[in-house]
């Protein structure tokens, strides 16, 4: 949506606002069903867009992150040789 916003130039100078539906991986590589609101708007006089993407979907933290503060912990945890 952004590329047809800007192939407007009146929508950018205008300072024009628009709001789509679009998807994560139309932006970014990851999962292609996760949906964002895409909202555009012109500046004006400065010739740019801002481009705002947003969800309301809550993700799941990935299960490495826990995995990699254990071993985190377990790394910096003396171990000590009894029996020696």
């Amino acid at each position: 949506m952004t590329r047809r916003f800007n192939s407007v130039p009146s929508n950018v100078l205008g300072a024009s606002k628009a709001c789509e539906e679009t998807h994560l991986g139309d932006w970014f590589d990851g999962p292609k069903g996760i949906p964002l609101d895409e909202e555009v708007l012109g500046l004006g006089n400065y010739g740019f867009t801002l481009t705002i993407l947003s969800s309301e979907a809550r993700l799941q933290a990935p299960d490495e992150e826990e995995d990699e503060d254990a071993a985190l912990e377990s790394s910096w945890t003396p171990k000590f040789a009894y029996g020696r």
